[in-house]
């Protein structure tokens, strides 16, 4: 139903109260409201549009959201500063003994080629292969390198020897020696290398004392306190081998099933034959080993083998 046309009356435009005038008046007036903006249908049934209420108050603050996700790790940073500055020298140890090594090479030369050796390199002698004759107090100690002979001051001659079998003929022994005390000894304190026969104990020696006015010598012993008589016997002072000047001290003895043959070197590579006799002379050696003699009431002796190869 449209909206009445003036000029209109009431009476004529709406219905008498009954059960159905009432809807058709109801219709006629959402009709009005509705084209003028302020009525609609809705899903459920008509409903009129009020006037806009007034502006309500603003909302409380909501509640913090959750943490956020861990950022990526960032790139390496710039290199730091270097360290402070360097401290004060250490303090200097006391002195300590001066060994040569033989056997170590030295640096590469400019031309690649290796530098000069001081030596042949040393074969490590292995104490538990000798054994003790004339022991006495003397004492042997391998915490160090090699194998170190001590042996107590003693007027006469007293050889501490370590022994073992000789090998098969023919063989060879080179042993290289550092005598650490006894150079005080005028011409006493002795070490080096010895033929034994173990039956009758006598002894064939090639000997080097300690003292630079000391000999150098191949002789031999009735027993290991009994001097008998040298086969040779050198001044080393007057062979120009002071061992005052010389760190080490290379022997060799050598048994080639016909003769006993002694030898000495300064480097250990030229060796120089000192003494030739027949292998049955004076004994028939069936022991090898070397030994240390004091042979001065006041001074005690130390040598330290330093190298033994069996060839």
């Amino acid at each position: 139903m449209g909206i009445p046309t003036k000029p209109y009356t009431v009476a004529s435009q709406w219905t008498p109260r009954t059960s159905a005038g009432i809807d058709e008046n109801f219709d006629t007036i959402f009709a009005i409201l509705r084209r003028l903006g302020v009525a609609t249908d809705g899903v459920d049934g008509r409903s009129i549009i009020g006037p806009p209420g007034p502006e309500g108050d603003e909302g409380m603050p909501g509640a913090p959201g959750p943490r956020g996700v861990r950022g990526l790790i960032g790139p390496t940073g710039p290199a730091g500063t270097p360290g402070g500055p360097m401290g004060p020298p250490g303090v200097s140890g006391e002195d300590g003994e001066c060994f040569f090594v033989p056997g170590v090479r030295g640096a590469t030369g400019a031309d690649g080629t290796s530098g000069p050796t001081v030596g042949p390199a040393f074969t490590a002698p292995v104490d538990a292969d000798f054994s003790w004759v004339n022991q006495g107090a003397a004492s042997v100690s391998t915490g160090d390198q090699g194998i170190l002979l001590s042996v107590p001051a003693t007027a006469a001659d007293s050889l501490r020897l370590r022994m073992k079998n000789a090998p098969a003929t023919p063989y060879t022994i080179t042993a290289a020696f550092f005598a650490t005390a006894g150079v005080n000894a005028a011409s006493g304190a002795s070490y080096g290398l010895v033929f034994r026969e173990a039956a009758t104990g006598e002894l064939h020696t090639m000997l080097a004392c300690v003292s630079p006015t000391g000999i150098l010598s191949s002789s031999k012993f009735s027993s290991a306190t009994a001097f008998s008589a040298h086969y040779t016997s050198t001044t080393q002072s007057a062979m120009n081998i002071p061992q005052s000047r010389i760190p080490i001290m290379w022997l060799r003895i050598t048994d080639d099933g016909a003769n006993r043959l002694t030898y000495y070197s300064l480097d250990g590579y030229d060796f120089v034959q000192y003494t030739t006799v027949g292998r049955t002379d004076f004994l028939t050696a069936d022991q090898v080993g070397f030994f240390c003699n004091s042979r001065d009431a006041a001074v005690a002796a130390k040598v330290r083998l330093l190298s033994w190869l069996e060839s």
